[in-house]
């Protein structure tokens, strides 16, 4: 096999299939209902404890950012670091609402954002277990 054929293969349980996404209405409505909000600048995020695999539903309008490579980009960004942060998500549904301002980020300010978003979700889920 050659090197090429080996870079474009997946790695076995880094997707993110199915299984790690919120697919029907009902799994959002039930996020918002039972849910603790955090919010920026940036984004809402909508946070609901379950037993189980962590899972994450994505909201950007296209009222919120117009062009559709944003979007993408902001998307392919935040499965990107679900994925990172496997452990930190376990046991939460997550719904991330973009706001406007995202869109005007570059890649590195996105991640330090997500990134401070699993830290304040590791803390609160600390805090809960003592």
């Amino acid at each position: 096999m050659s090197v090429a054929s080996l870079e474009s293969q997946p790695v076995q349980g880094q997707g993110f299939g199915k299984e790690k996404r919120l697919l029907t209405p009902g799994d959002y409505q039930r996020v918002f209902k039972q849910s603790s909000c955090i919010r920026s600048p940036e984004a809402k995020w909508y946070v609901r404890k379950i037993d189980g695999q962590g899972r994450l539903g994505l909201v950007l309008a296209k009222r919120a950012i117009k062009k559709s490579v944003d979007r993408n980009r902001i998307k392919r960004l935040l499965r990107e670091s679900f994925r990172h942060h496997a452990a930190v998500v376990e046991g939460c549904e997550i719904i991330f609402i973009a706001q406007h301002p995202i869109q005007q980020l570059d890649n590195k300010r996105i991640f330090e954002i997500l990134d401070s978003l699993w830290l304040k979700l590791s803390r609160r889920a600390q805090a809960s277990s003592r």
